[in-house]
C-alpha cells in the first residue's frame, strides 16, 4: 500500500535522512499493536480501518536554531477505496515521561501534520 511506504519515508531514519538533512533521530516508541481492539472502537466504516497506530519521536539536528524536539501520536487509516489517511498530533508537556531518557530539547509545537 502506498500509505505504508509513505509512512516509512517519515518514520524510518535511513529514508528520512534522504530528504530530511536536518533530522538526527526518528523512532516509533509506543506502537498500538492491538488493532482489533482499536478498530472495535472506532468502527470500520465512517474512519476506515486503523493498520498502523501509536507514539513516536523526532529530533532536529542544531542548524540555524537549537536541535528541537517533537512526541507525536499518529496513525494509518486505510479505506475500501484504496485511499489512505496518514494522521498525527503533537503530544502536551504532560506527556513528557513518554520522552526517551537523556537530555531535553526545545519541544517543536508546531501541531501541524
Amino acid at each position: 500500500c502506498i500509505g505504508e511506504r509513505f509512512s516509512n519515508f517519515i518514520m524510518d531514519l535511513e529514508e528520512r535522512k534522504k530528504w530530511d538533512d536536518q533530522v538526527a533521530h526518528v523512532e516509533e516508541m509506543y506502537p498500538i499493536n492491538d488493532l482489533v481492539a482499536v478498530n472495535d472502537i472506532l468502527g470500520h466504516k465512517k474512519f476506515g480501518t486503523c493498520t498502523r497506530i501509536g507514539v513516536g519521536y523526532t529530533q532536529t539536528k542544531q542548524g540555524i536554531i537549537s536541535p528541537r524536539e517533537q512526541l507525536i501520536m499518529g496513525g494509518m487509516q486505510e479505506y475500501e477505496n484504496g485511499a489512505t489517511i496518514l494522521w498525527g498530533t503533537e503530544m502536551e508537556e504532560y506527556h513528557n515521561h513518554l520522552l526517551p531518557p537523556g537530555p531535553r530539547h526545545t519541544r517543536a509545537k508546531s501541531h501541524l501534520f
